[in-house]
């Protein structure tokens, strides 16, 4: 069954040549871009690296990992629609939902708000992912994308990595109180 699409397919007229340009990667594009995508993927790293030792405070293992599969499926949802959105306004707009969303998660300790407050952080970073794509997809042509495609999601990754890295001192240093570690 799962073969039918690919048998159903055809070859296209003419195949594109993709090639490699680091031309590409001085676009003014091209690093909004992966700004973008190291935003949307800091935001996941914050939101799985450093915003459970604070939910620890209240809730379960089990309840932090129903909160963060309802987050999910909003993120995948959030990414979705966000297609029908201009790629630039979508980045914008994630950066404002993002940043409200953590900062009331992070501020509250009634689980309320922070099932609120992960809507729509998960909101935001959804639009993120979806956004720093279409800003790459816009900035490069599809034929020039192989270096740029790759550099792209390299300094995403570099986003992911720094999330936990600095929450925690940042967290001392705002005096943000932790949970006991069991």
């Amino acid at each position: 069954m799962a073969m039918l699409p690919v048998l159903m397919l055809r070859l296209p007229a003419h195949a594109g040549v993709f090639t490699t340009d680091r031309r590409a990667v001085r676009t003014r594009g091209f690093w909004a871009a992966s700004v973008g995508i190291a935003f949307a993927v800091l935001a996941l790293g914050t939101l799985e690296g450093v915003l459970p030792l604070h939910f620890a405070t209240k809730l379960a293992q089990s309840q932090i990992g129903v909160l963060y599969a309802a987050t999910s499926v909003l993120v995948a949802v959030a990414a979705a629609l966000a297609a029908r959105l201009r790629p630039g306004r979508a980045l914008l707009v994630s950066t404002v939902l993002v940043t409200a969303g953590f900062a009331v998660a992070g501020a509250s300790s009634a689980v309320p708000v922070w099932i609120g407050a992960l809507a729509v952080a998960g909101t935001g970073i959804g639009l993120a992912n979806t956004g720093a794509i279409g800003v790459l997809l816009e900035a490069v042509p599809a034929q020039r994308i192989v270096t740029a495609m790759v550099w792209w999601s390299q300094i995403g990754i570099l986003g992911y990595l720094i999330a936990p890295l600095l929450g925690g001192p940042v967290a001392d240093a705002m005096a943000i109180p932790q949970s006991p570690v069991s």
